[in-house]
């Protein structure tokens, strides 16, 4: 009888991981099902499955919660070092492994949805990677909008937002200032390049909206 062969045991401060190669017949879905009774086995409280590359999958058994407790905002960065920001993937958190969560605010993967229960933090994932981008933000290079129907969450920052809506109209007015400029720009740059380069001329517009739903 044929069995999955481990190939490899790598262990870290929250984590063990395990690297299985499968037998033919089997699929890293099989994994997925046994996932609470490998946890259990492992006297863990969780097992994940992870498909590192045909027949191979990675066993994550987490030994502890890195994210029990807060994770602290990065420091505000020097307000002067424009040239050090990289917009493609700004600090926004830790992930349950230890390691930097970043986010890109332009590029691929720059369109983000958050949801979560109430309470959940979903707040952090807002304000953190703008702290993160702060000196842009300071120097032009990149201009915030904000959508807040509830009128809430976004006042705590209202300085930051060069456009801020709350009433419908508001909102409405927000759009399409952002669309007007959208328009111009690509008049402006059309036949030229598919990437419009950021510059204080032409600052990375970032909309936040914070509640979509009722």
């Amino acid at each position: 009888m044929q069995v999955p062969k481990v190939l490899g045991v790598k262990s870290g401060p929250s984590w063990d991981e395990v690297r299985v190669r499968l037998v033919p017949g089997q699929k890293p879905e099989d994994f997925d099902d046994a996932a609470r009774a490998l946890a259990v086995a492992r006297k863990v409280t969780r097992c994940q499955v992870r498909e590192l590359e045909p027949n191979v999958v990675l066993l994550d058994f987490q030994r502890r919660d890195l994210l029990k407790a807060s994770v602290d905002c990065a420091e505000l960065p020097d307000l002067a070092a424009v040239d050090g920001v990289d917009l493609r993937r700004v600090f926004a958190g830790r992930t349950e492994y230890g390691k930097d969560w970043r986010l890109p605010l332009t590029g691929p993967g720059a369109h983000m949805l958050v949801a979560g229960a109430t309470g959940a933090g979903k707040n952090s994932v807002m304000w953190c990677p703008l702290v993160s981008a702060a000196s842009a933000i300071r120097a032009g290079t990149v201009r915030v909008s904000g959508i807040d129907p509830k009128g809430m969450e976004l006042a705590y920052g209202r300085g930051i937002f060069a456009r801020y809506g709350v009433a419908g109209k508001d909102a409405i007015e927000v759009l399409d200032d952002l669309l007007d400029g959208l328009e111009t720009r690509k008049r402006e740059f059309a036949g030229l390049t598919r990437e419009v380069p950021i510059s204080k001329e032409n600052p990375l517009e970032v909309l936040e909206f914070d509640e979509m739903g009722p």
